[in-house]
């Protein structure tokens, strides 16, 4: 239970710090994911600067299953 309080602090002080870094951003897919894509990329520049067809894949994992390797689920941020 402490974990999850300090987890939700954590996440509370993000959502915070986002709306004033980037409010743009936040305001369209929310301070948590703003905050993962903004690490992901390297930074808010980083981010600023990158093309829409790598913003996409920005986080993509993809799993594969033994049997299934030709169709596998697909997880990303967005």
């Amino acid at each position: 239970l402490d974990l999850d309080s300090t987890r939700t602090k954590v996440l509370e002080f993000v959502e915070s710090k986002m709306g004033s870094v980037a409010p743009n951003l936040s305001a369209i897919v929310g301070s948590a994911v703003a905050a993962k894509l903004m690490g992901t990329a390297g930074g808010l520049s980083a981010l600023a600067k990158m093309p829409a067809c790598d913003v996409q894949v920005l986080g993509h994992k993809r799993k594969s299953l033994v049997g299934f390797a030709s169709h596998s689920s697909r997880v990303g941020y967005l």
